[in-house]
């Protein structure tokens, strides 16, 4: 049985006013709209496989501060709504 693995992820970290809306739409559409395509196309597969694999999508970037989610996450805390 063969095992592949796919990397498709793309990405930049910019602050806001940075960010080209076209590039942000790409990222999107790669990171969430592909994953979620894929997720979808395998679930049959999955369904009827007697042992279904798990997939589990990670990003390292999450471990990092982002100029963008830092300055939010401080607004919601400061707000109260976290």
């Amino acid at each position: 049985m063969s095992k592949r693995c796919y990397n498709v992820w793309q990405g930049k970290v910019n602050t806001p006013s940075e960010t080209n809306l076209e590039n942000m739409r790409a990222i999107y559409d790669t990171n969430v709209f592909g994953v979620m395509s894929v997720t979808k196309a395998m679930l049959p597969l999955l369904r009827h496989g007697a042992l279904s694999p798990i997939f589990a999508r990670i990003s390292v970037l999450g471990l990092f501060r982002q100029p963008s989610v830092s300055g939010t996450n401080n607004r919601l805390r400061s707000s109260g709504h976290l």
